[in-house]
């Protein structure tokens, strides 16, 4: 669900290079290094540039995200928060780079799709459900084994040990470190994900968060709560990493400050890091809903490449029928294929498949709301929400380290609450 703010199909799209791990660090040093300028006036595009930013999707999206985290994953100390930057994006050292993504796919339609947390995840899951690409959404293939030529067992995993021979697949999810990116570039013609704007994104994450563990909403009762809470865990994070002081992490600026003690910050980190709400270790997220978008891009491949480099197509959950229609496209062109590989296997077919898929195309996308995200009552109260972010609360979004990337790597507009104290006119 969103907060409460207000055809290139895979025959279509231009080839991706299969560009070696050693060989895509190089070309983001000698790319990014020239793009120094250019990001930080990006930062601050004027409302008709973030328009122009904002009418990318798909193959132009991907490119645009692709490059704004090879700047931001410069250590670069000319730049203002360039070492910063770095800290959380640097690859393939940088905090993201510690944590995992996970990835669905399909071999015989050879598609991937990255999960990025409330953004569209659980409708994209529906239309590969349904069109008979995936078994589950969370889970691999369809009547096929969950493995692939090249799959590459990662290192040992926190609560992974015992679910698998390659310890690749838990709870029938696999993990972005399963593959070389060369694996992934090879297996699929099409790698996606959907990007969502940040402000409903946090939200809805936050809502998710506390269907998932109502200790969640006694812990941290608003939206500007769970975000405060989130802040200083970042900064108890970083002082553990870098040895900076603690009071000298994140300043907000304008007053802003997330209100936590240094102490609190490092009990609320520890409850991420050790599972005490929650179903798995994190090393940094109160809930994983709360992820930000970039934080998944950057998330590496067994080699150590950032998945944003294996990427080639990116929607927008608030166009979802245009990545709809695209997605639907490339799985019509690989229906025929798909066939031939199962009965090949002696798995059993679906004769219907490209009638449904194109019945399933034709109607369009309809949001498809998972199960454990909490509806609005009827009885509730129209204002103030306390699942929507105050004024206040959007402003600290914008100001921190933490999040105030998103829009511009996502071809998000700012909120009007934060273009007055950015520069923004």
């Amino acid at each position: 669900g969103g907060g409460g703010r207000e055809h290139t199909g895979m025959m279509q799209l231009p080839p991706v290079g299969r560009v070696p791990a050693v060989a895509v660090l190089l070309l983001c040093s000698a790319v990014a290094t020239s793009a120094l300028a250019a990001g930080a006036a990006e930062a601050r595009a004027r409302p008709e540039e973030q328009g122009a930013l904002a009418r990318l999707e798909g193959r132009e999206l991907a490119d645009h995200m692709r490059q704004c985290l090879r700047r931001l994953a410069l250590h670069d100390p000319s730049r203002p928060d360039g070492e910063r930057d770095a800290y959380l994006y640097g690859r393939p050292t940088g905090l993201a780079a510690r944590d995992t993504s996970f990835v669905t796919y399909s071999v015989p339609h050879r598609l991937m799709f990255l999960h990025n947390l409330k953004a569209g995840t659980s409708s994209m899951g529906y239309l590969l459900k349904k069109a008979n690409a995936v078994k589950r959404m969370w889970g691999v293939g369809h009547r096929e084994p969950e493995s692939l030529p090249e799959l590459t067992s990662p290192p040992a995993l926190p609560g992974w040990a015992n679910h698998s021979r390659t310890r690749c697949v838990h709870l029938g999810s696999t993990s972005g470190l399963c593959m070389n990116a060369s694996a992934m570039q090879s297996a699929f013609d099409l790698r996606l994900s959907v990007a969502r704007d940040p402000v409903q994104k946090f939200e809805s994450g936050v809502r998710q968060a506390w269907s998932a563990r109502t200790k969640l909403k006694e812990l941290y009762p608003t939206a500007d709560a769970m975000l405060d809470a989130q802040l200083a865990a970042y900064a108890a994070r970083r002082s553990r990493d870098t040895g900076e002081a603690f009071s000298s992490i994140d300043p907000l600026g304008d007053g802003l400050t997330h209100g936590k003690s240094e102490a609190e910050a490092h009990a609320i980190l520890d409850c991420a890091l050790t599972r005490c709400i929650g179903w798995a270790e994190n090393v940094l997220w109160i809930n994983e809903h709360l992820a930000t978008t970039l934080w998944r891009f950057a998330s590496v491949t067994a080699d150590g490449v950032p998945l944003s480099e294996v990427l080639n197509y990116v929607g927008r959950t608030e166009r979802l029928d245009k990545a709809w229609e695209d997605v639907g496209a490339a799985l019509l062109s690989t229906t025929a294929a798909a066939q031939a590989a199962r009965s090949a296997a002696g798995l059993p077919l679906n004769a219907n498949e490209e009638a449904k898929l194109k019945s399933l195309v034709s109607r369009g996308h309809a949001l498809v709301a998972n199960s454990r995200t909490p509806h609005a009552k009827k009885d509730a109260p129209a204002s103030p929400r306390p699942d929507v972010l105050s004024t206040t609360g959007v402003r600290k979004m914008c100001a921190s380290e933490l999040f105030r990337h998103e829009w511009a790597c996502a071809g998000y507009a700012l909120p009007p609450e934060c273009r007055n104290a950015r520069g923004d006119e």
